[in-house]
């Protein structure tokens, strides 16, 4: 938990920020969070953090990719599964990366923090993977099933990735 007071966040993130300004308790976090914004330089200190971390466990850190994923590659190919699961999430921890990611992820793909059974049910049906009438309670419905009325089934799923990256067609890449 943090001691520092977190400030009042009133963006469309405002319960995000505030949630991870709260969890994470870092002057570093802290410091990126306060003006609800995440920019090029802040974070590139993150990868950096990243870089540094899995370095001194001689593990290499691969950067990022466009969705904000990454790879790592240990110098040591005996470490197993659960290893380096612990020690990805202790350097997304220490890093910021745990907190920043997340929120730098979700204001890409979704600047004014719109429902996202709603965008992901309104692009399916712009790119024409399902009828037109398909629902945000349908897209839910279908998600946690994982069962979804593809016009075609082959190029549905195809769109669905391609939504689930970008669903308000921003451009992402």
């Amino acid at each position: 938990m943090s001691s520092v007071e977190a400030p009042k966040f009133s963006g469309p993130f405002a319960a995000e920020y505030g949630d991870a300004w709260e969890k994470s308790g870092t002057e570093f976090v802290h410091g990126v969070l306060v003006d609800e914004q995440i920019s090029d330089q802040e974070w590139a200190e993150v990868a950096q953090r990243m870089t540094d971390c899995f370095e001194r466990n001689a593990t290499a850190f691969g950067g990022y990719e466009s969705d904000g994923g990454y790879s790592i590659d240990p110098d040591d190919s005996s470490m197993s599964d659960d290893d380096l699961n612990a020690l990805a999430d202790g350097c997304e921890i220490e890093s910021g990366h745990r907190w920043i990611g997340i929120l730098r992820g979700l204001q890409r793909m979704n600047p004014e923090n719109r429902d996202i059974f709603t965008i992901m049910a309104e692009c399916l049906v712009r790119e024409g993977a399902v009828a037109s009438g398909y629902t945000a309670e349908d897209y839910r419905r279908d998600f946690e099933a994982d069962t979804f009325p593809f016009l075609e089934a082959e190029t549905g799923r195809a769109i669905y990735l391609a939504c689930n990256d970008d669903p308000l067609a921003l451009g992402l890449k």
